[in-house]
């Protein structure tokens, strides 16, 4: 009797453990989910407001441009590096670099997919 209570016991702690379990990685999904939507949603409407001003601004100062665009989402709450590229996989500017940056992203997978598309 003890034996079949204990097992009882055990078979209720473990799916209970494991509810919980599944519960709370469904609720920290959604909440990265969440957070991920708003900074994208933050950034992508800080590259719309300058992308006019982006275009022009790239041929003559890169390194300006990342860094005012690094400093308007860091006034938003989103402190995001910011790095640009060329088509050729040059990185332009990257908004944590001091200087010209001389190197090349041109053989990363998400460069090579982003420049594709």
């Amino acid at each position: 009797m003890r034996t079949r209570v204990l097992r009882i016991t055990l078979v209720a702690v473990a799916v209970a453990l494991l509810s919980a379990s599944l519960l709370s990685t469904l609720l920290i999904e959604r909440q990265v989910s969440r957070e991920l939507r708003g900074r994208l949603d933050a950034v992508l409407a800080v590259a719309a407001a300058q992308a006019d001003d982006v275009r022009e601004g790239i041929a003559a100062d890169p390194e300006g441009v990342a860094d005012r665009i690094a400093a308007d989402l860091s006034a938003i709450g989103q402190d995001i590096r910011i790095t640009l590229i060329a088509l050729d996989g040059t990185v332009l500017a990257d908004s944590a670099s001091d200087g010209p940056v001389l190197e090349t992203h041109g053989a990363r997978r998400e460069v090579v997919d982003a420049i594709a598309t």
